[in-house]
């Protein structure tokens, strides 16, 4: 089992606009320290970051857009790692 005490601050920024766009940023920083250390898993600082929002264009066009990213630096190095998701659409409205 992989008992863990996490912690951190998040910092959320959103923007809003009822013609234009509605966004919203959030960045979290932290440390998760494992309670059992074992040959899978490591203490680690993090990074995760996100941006969600909608953008509203000319010819009634919608652009939706879904980012998230997470960084992890372990005391092992060789556990370091990196994660990229991105999702985005342009829909239009008749």
């Amino acid at each position: 089992t992989e008992d863990y005490f996490e912690t951190g601050g998040k910092v959320a920024v959103e923007v809003f606009h009822l013609d234009l766009m509605f966004l919203t940023l959030e960045s979290t920083t932290g440390w998760r320290n494992h309670l059992n250390e074992g040959e899978f898993w490591s203490d680690f600082l993090f990074e995760r970051l996100s941006l969600v929002g909608n953008v509203y264009l000319p010819l009634n066009l919608t652009w939706d857009i879904f980012f998230s990213a997470e960084w992890e630096w372990h005391e092992r190095e060789s556990d370091n790692s990196r994660l990229y998701l991105l999702s985005t659409s342009l829909t239009r409205s008749l």
